[in-house]
């Protein structure tokens, strides 16, 4: 009798230590959970000092999209999805991403196959080490349209205030932005967003500080300046900018 009584009580005994060490292993047992919904980075305004969210970009004719990476310890990467023409529901996987950046950092990626006048939608699943998948984040668009070509200033400039042309003949922006910054301070100068006048000329024109938010009143001699023209073409029903395009830095120095 005491010899069953032993034997059951040794099995009792296997059983809560097999139990304590799969609770104790966390991370070797298969997370039922999957990763929280991925939520991307909130576009900024078209003349926000700091840009932010999807985007086009002045290298080239590009989308940059941002989001906030996930703060689970078992997240593994995150998977991006496209689609694209006027419906932009078909949507196919376009590439995946590691997650090996800080919990909550913003995470980047330039989509570099696409065209203009093409809108793209995206969406974004993020997956963890047990191969689980989130729920799809939100939907966002952007479609790229030409680029505006700098003219003036360039290279060396005598005035204090000059005036900055560009040429637009090919595009179909309704809005400007124009941004310059010093190079250097890493500071924007002046951000002006205009409405564009002059449909049938190519050339658009504004003197600096005549407008917008001015944060320098003038350029200081000496100091390396740089400036570019972002196009505004279309926006969403909430207000969001949604299709437009940033041209190639110009670099400018005052005598």
């Amino acid at each position: 009798m005491c010899c069953k009584v032993y034997k059951k009580f040794l099995v009792n005994l296997t059983i809560l230590t097999g139990l304590f060490w799969l609770l104790s292993c966390g991370g070797n047992v298969e997370d039922p959970d999957a990763p929280v919904r991925p939520q991307w980075v909130p576009k900024s305004a078209p003349d926000d000092s700091l840009e932010s969210g999807i985007d086009a970009d002045p290298n080239g004719n590009v989308i940059m999209l941002e989001w906030y990476n996930g703060t689970e310890d078992d997240l593994a990467g995150y998977r991006i999805y496209r689609a694209s023409g006027e419906d932009a529901k078909d949507f196919q996987l376009l590439t995946e991403i590691n997650a090996l950046a800080i919990p909550g950092a913003i995470m980047t990626y330039i989509d570099e196959a696409v065209d203009l006048r093409t809108e793209y939608a995206y969406f974004l699943r993020a997956y963890d080490q047990a191969g689980n998948f989130s729920v799809r984040s939100d939907t966002i668009h952007y479609q790229l349209i030409e680029k505006v070509d700098l003219m003036e200033p360039l290279g060396s400039v005598n005035t204090t205030r000059p005036v900055f042309k560009w040429s637009d003949l090919r595009s179909p922006a309704t809005e400007y932005v124009i941004r310059v910054e010093q190079i250097g301070a890493s500071h924007v100068c002046w951000l002006c967003r205009l409405v564009r006048q002059n449909y049938v000329g190519e050339i658009q024109s504004k003197t600096y500080a005549s407008d917008g938010q001015v944060y320098q009143s003038e350029l200081v001699s000496g100091q390396v300046y740089r400036w570019r023209v972002d196009c505004i073409y279309n926006f969403d029903r909430n207000g969001v900018e949604i299709a437009g395009s940033e041209s190639n830095w110009g670099y400018f120095t005052i005598q």
